[in-house]
């Protein structure tokens, strides 16, 4: 009897022994659960963050508040960028972020008012406790990736750029209103490409010449590219609304050898509307 209370005894006590080895083990699992959950909130609370920062940039713009705006971009953008005029979007869409060390990448969608609509990368950093639009970061991140392309080995294979259309938003496009966009279509129909800076030409009829670039972007064989050109985001003079000759020319200073320099000019007929 006595043999039977002390094996039960033992038994007891490697039961107690095991139940406590069990709650002590997982509570060190939940430890590490809870530590990695505040490191995952703090990465969704930054991202909720630059959600509401964006809200607000989106708002500045729908209703062209420049002084709301200037609250969400970095001191650094205000002062380069003070005499920017905002632009008025009809909608922005956030698609997605991505944290990079001490900044958040964002893609967005904005839709224009002329119903154009592009995707668009921006920085946002913390300044002041606030996430804010780092547009020096972002211009300054697209140069980087512009001469990253440009030092890479080039090819024996010459690029052939043309132009295969002109596109007018809005659809007709109003003349002498700063919101006219023409998308000027570029493609290359060459066997290679080049990382150099490719630089466009327009005139509308025999106004003054306006000059474009396409920057950080290098167009590989048979793929299309465009450029936007804003006619009259800088009134220099008053236009008359009618048929109007768009001239297009493709790096009018031969700065890109290619395959073929004869066929970089393009025009077309496009009516303008008050």
């Amino acid at each position: 009897m006595k043999k039977n209370i002390l094996v039960l005894i033992i038994i007891v006590v490697i039961i107690s022994i095991l139940g406590g080895v069990i709650i002590w083990k997982y509570s060190e699992i939940s430890k590490e659960d809870n530590s990695s959950g505040e490191i995952i909130q703090e990465k969704e609370s930054n991202i909720e963050s630059v959600k509401k920062s964006f809200e607000m940039i989106k708002k500045a713009h729908m209703e062209k508040d420049r002084e709301l705006y200037e609250q969400y971009i970095t001191n650094q953008s205000k002062t380069i960028f003070a005499d920017w005029e905002l632009i008025e979007y009809k909608d922005m869409e956030f698609i997605k972020a991505l944290e990079d060390n001490d900044k958040i990448i964002v893609t967005i969608k904005v839709t224009h008012s002329n119903n154009r609509t592009e995707e668009q990368s921006i920085f946002f950093i913390k300044e002041d406790g606030i996430w804010k639009m780092d547009l020096i970061g972002t211009l300054e991140q697209n140069i980087k990736e512009y001469e990253e392309e440009k030092a890479e080995e080039p090819t024996n294979e010459l690029p052939d750029y043309i132009v295969v259309d002109i596109k007018a938003f809005p659809e007709p496009p109003m003349v002498n209103d700063q919101e006219t966009e023409l998308e000027v279509l570029i493609k290359n129909i060459g066997k290679g490409s080049s990382a150099e800076l490719l630089e466009l030409s327009w005139q509308i009829d025999n106004g003054t010449p306006g000059y474009n670039s396409l920057y950080g972007i290098i167009i590989e064989p048979d793929q299309t590219e465009s450029i936007i050109i804003r006619p009259y985001l800088i009134n220099i003079h008053e236009d008359s609304a009618g048929e109007k000759t768009i001239l297009i020319q493709i790096d009018p200073d031969n700065i890109i050898q290619e395959s073929d320099e004869e066929n970089n000019i393009f025009s077309k007929k496009i009516n303008f509307i008050e």
